[in-house]
This record gives structure tokens, C-alpha cells and sequence, in this order.
């Protein structure tokens, strides 16, 4: 149910993007994106550090640009994953001699919905451009191997909050088509889950391909 409903929160969410389709000078440009990112779970420990590892993840997007010129407003709805993993060492059944690692992962599935301001830096066929903002996000679902999370993970917040920051550039090789290429670092401001002795958050690192479509 949690699930459907997050979902419909994102529906919901670009399809009030479209609203204004018909003023060109507020709406710029729709399109879909998606990403391959390296992602970690902050898991903070008063009374140890348990180094966990980060891991590979991918997110699809549909966004909106609004405005017109070298500032314009990026509203974007996005499936994203975060999560880590444990390496664990692998010993042989005769004595505690390493004889190699294994791991197993941990992820958790979110949609977030960044609103970025974007800043334009030249305004030619390639145009580079930084762009930062607040961000939330909405539990969807996890996995853990082994289940070795899963007392923790349900108990993870439902709703999460933290800020965008990255740079990009814009290629105009068909003149209502323009390609995007970005990258994003993802920081949470909102603990995950806290408890006495144990806080997690997540953390990401985004690159971003995709394809605008000028209004």
C-alpha cells in the first residue's frame, strides 16, 4: 500500500508539472533521464566504525524546466536506489587463514523529487551549467541478503529529506532537442533511522544522461 501510494505521489507530482504547458515563457522543456550512481549508507556507530562499503545503483527520471534564459528552475521525479554493502572475509574449515572476501548488499529503493535551481554558464550549443536544491525523497521498499538488515530497514524513516548539488552540460545538436549530461552529489540531512547509539543516513553520487524536449 506504502508503495502504490508513493508512486502516486510521484505521478501526481509531474503531472502537476504539466500544468502550464501552455505558457511557453513558464514552462521550458519536459524530459526523462537516467543514472548510474554510487551510493553508501552511513552507518554511525558511537562506539565503532563498521567501514561498509558502497555500492553501484541505476534511477530513471521524468523532469520539468521552468523558465526561460540563464536561470531556470528544475523540478524532477526519480526513482533511486541507495544501499550498501558488508565485505566479509572467507575462511577455509580447518583454521582462521583468509582465503578470500565475499559480500553480500543491502539496498533501499526511494522516489525523490529534487527542486533545483539551475544556472547557465555560457548559452551556446554547449552550455555547462551548475545546479543545487532541496530534495525529498519516499521509501518505497529494500533488500537485504541474508536479511542481516532487515531490523533495522524496517524501522528506516518513510520520508527523508537532504540537498542536491552538480554541474552539467547542455548539447543542442537539434535545436528542440537538447542532450543532458550531469553529475550530483546527494547528501541526507534527515537521519534514516536513530536510535542511542546508531544513526544511518545516505549519500550518492550521480551521473546523469538525458533528453529535453523544448516546449
Amino acid at each position: 500500500m506504502t508503495s502504490r501510494l508513493n508512486v502516486g505521489v510521484c505521478l501526481l507530482a509531474f503531472a502537476m508539472l504539466h500544468a502550464n504547458t501552455g505558457n511557453a515563457q513558464l514552462l521550458n522543456s519536459v524530459g526523462a533521464k537516467g543514472a548510474f550512481s554510487w551510493t553508501k549508507q552511513d552507518f554511525n556507530f558511537t562506539t565503532f566504525d563498521p567501514h561498509f562499503e558502497s555500492i553501484t545503483a541505476f534511477g530513471a527520471a521524468l523532469f520539468a524546466e521552468w523558465l526561460e534564459g540563464m536561470f531556470s528552475l528544475v523540478t524532477q521525479c526519480e526513482y533511486a536506489q541507495r544501499g550498501m554493502r558488508v565485505r566479509y572475509v572467507k575462511t577455509g574449515p580447518t583454521g582462521p587463514e583468509p582465503l578470500g572476501y565475499f559480500f553480500r548488499y543491502n539496498r533501499v529503493n526511494y522516489i525523490s523529487i529534487p527542486v533545483l535551481a539551475k544556472v547557465r554558464i555560457l548559452d551556446h550549443a554547449i552550455c555547462p551549467f551548475v545546479l543545487a536544491g532541496p530534495r525529498i525523497d519516499f521509501m518505497l521498499q529494500y533488500r537485504s541478503d541474508n536479511s542481516e538488515f532487515n531490523v533495522i530497514y524496517d524501522k528506516f524513516e518513510k520520508v527523508t529529506y537532504g540537498v542536491t548539488a552538480g554541474a552539467g552540460v547542455e548539447l543542442t545538436v537539434f535545436q528542440n532537442l537538447p542532450i543532458l549530461l550531469e553529475g550530483r552529489y546527494n547528501l541526507d540531512l534527515k537521519d534514516s533511522f536513530a536510535v542511542q547509539n546508531l544513526r544511518v543516513r545516505n549519500r550518492s553520487i550521480d551521473i546523469w544522461l538525458g533528453i529535453a524536449f523544448r516546449i
